[in-house]
């Protein structure tokens, strides 16, 4: 915009230019004239005067007799006046010049003025000119600037809008996200008298609520643990049970046969102490009945002494004796497929409140181990797994809590090789204390345990070489191939194909 401007500028400055020069160039062209038709004037008044009284304007040519007569005697009658005719005459040819000089100049003067009226009028014009150019352009400029104004105000609202926009999308995906999250605290909470009871986690064994202790005799059988080292701060099943209002009273005991007519199994509490409309079905193979004496004879406690199968477990047991969906207590020790089982009876649609079994503590935390289930080959392995005396039998802990918590069962209590898992809603409703994770329960419950220094020979409990293969190629990415050069030495073998006991052992 300022260079056309400044074009302009430059056109109207050359125009001013070019009309001076016209101006001065009729001036002097005019000046000019007047000097040319005075001088012409001029010559032809003194050649009128010299040709009346001046003799030497035709000397040089001939006369005629007559004429010359004439000419004499006109001079003779005339001699005084001719005289003085030429004495006048260069006085007259000055009076002519100075009036020429006087016309001249009057003649310039008005051109003088003549011009600088051109003069003021051209600068008037070109002043015009240069106001209306000026006015023009700031016209054009004032729309385009309007233009640009108005474009850059559509361009700042459409900004703003793209902005708001943005904005409100960005509030929309937050509460999105914080309803999201609302609602999924609000169903991992469980309303409890008009109160929402997060989950009480313990981080290290100072953390730990104390619980009064006990002796837990079942633990003696590991090796030659004196009797005041088998107290325990553990939950037991009894003290669960009388926290929670049961939906169902009623407990399923797979693998109940126990020394002492039964005395020392985890249930035994809560079949004796609680009133008798808590019921339960017995479950073992071994049909010796001193393993059974020690239970109430109550109509709703029942006993059998079937063999437990995953594809069996189903049909033959919960179906067979009807047994409702809901109940209050599931346990389960059988030394061998405690995963498989525990799958097959949550993947059956039962839910129990409690889930009491047994892992084996030889793969501590983060060690997945596990035998494979094959029901081809299920009597054709020696030794037996429960019967075997080696470190090759159960789940590890990881492998356990790993199955329930897909089953939503969280991991409330390690007691040496027991554990306990409560259903996810009975931990918050009910307010109850769980470690952090299996590691820190692991730690505490089965390492910590008072028994542990005394039962380290068990080598259901504990074993040097694999526990110091674990250790060395934990974080290595060959830990499984290395453990199974280990683990194929324990492994049971097939009776008709000699191959090994299948199993799964990963971190």
């Amino acid at each position: 915009m300022s260079t056309d401007l400044k074009r302009t500028l430059n056109d109207l400055t050359n125009e001013s230019k070019r009309l001076k020069n016209d101006s001065a160039i009729d001036l002097n062209f005019d000046i000019g004239e007047i000097k040319h038709q005075q001088s012409h004037s001029s010559s032809e008044s003194l050649f009128e005067d010299d040709s009346i009284f001046d003799d030497d304007v035709f000397e040089d040519e001939p006369l005629s007799s007559s004429k010359l007569n004439q000419s004499q005697g006109r001079k003779r009658l005339n001699g005084t006046s001719s005289y003085r005719m030429k004495e006048n005459k260069p006085k007259r040819k000055s009076q002519i010049g100075k009036k020429d000089n006087r016309l001249i100049d009057q003649t310039l003067n008005q051109l003088r003025e003549e011009q600088a009226r051109i003069d003021a009028h051209s600068l008037s014009i070109l002043s015009k000119r240069i106001i209306d150019k000026a006015a023009s352009y700031i016209e054009i400029i004032d729309s385009q600037m309007y233009t640009t104004v108005t474009e850059n105000k559509m361009h700042l609202h459409y900004e703003q809008r793209t902005i708001r926009t943005c904005q409100r999308f960005v509030i929309c995906i937050c509460i999105l996200v914080a309803t999201i999250f609302f609602l999924y605290f609000l169903f991992q909470y469980q309303r409890v008298n008009s109160l929402w009871t997060p989950v009480h986690v313990w981080y290290t064994p100072e953390q730990r609520i104390k619980r009064p202790t006990y002796v837990n005799h079942d633990h003696g059988f590991c090796g030659p643990c004196p009797t005041h080292k088998l107290s325990s701060d553990a939950w037991r099943l009894i003290d669960l049970v009388q926290r929670l209002a049961p939906r169902n009273p009623f407990l399923i005991n797979i693998g109940a046969a126990s020394n002492y007519g039964g005395r020392y199994d985890p249930t035994y509490p809560v079949l004796t102490s609680t009133n008798s409309t808590f019921g339960a079905l017995l479950i073992d193979p071994n049909p010796n009945p001193s393993l059974f004496s020690g239970y109430p004879n109550r109509t709703n406690i029942r006993i059998t002494h079937d063999y437990v199968w995953t594809e069996t477990i189903i049909p033959n047991i919960f179906e067979r004796y009807n047994i409702s969906k809901q109940f209050t207590i599931l346990k389960v020790d059988i030394d061998s497929y405690e995963c498989s089982v525990l799958e097959s009876i949550l993947q059956a649609g039962y839910r129990p409140q409690l889930i009491h079994t047994e892992f084996n503590p030889v793969f501590p935390p983060p060690v997945i181990f596990k035998p494979i289930y094959n029901p081809k080959v299920k009597n054709d392995w020696k030794p037996e797994l429960w019967a075997s005396n080696s470190p090759f039998y159960g789940c590890s802990l990881t492998a356990l809590s790993q199955l329930l918590l897909s089953f939503d069962y969280i991991l409330v209590e390690v007691d040496f090789w027991d554990v306990i898992y409560i259903e996810r809603e009975l931990v918050r409703s009910l307010g109850i204390q769980i470690p952090v994770n299996d590691q820190a329960a692991y730690e505490y419950g089965f390492l910590g345990h008072s028994c542990f220094p005394y039962c380290r020979e068990n080598v259901k409990l504990y074993n040097n070489q694999i526990e110091s293969a674990i250790r060395s190629t934990i974080n290595q990415s060959n830990f499984t191939n290395y453990m199974k050069t280990i683990l194929d030495s324990y492994a049971p073998i097939s009776i008709k194909t000699k191959s090994k006991h299948p199993y799964e052992i990963t971190v």
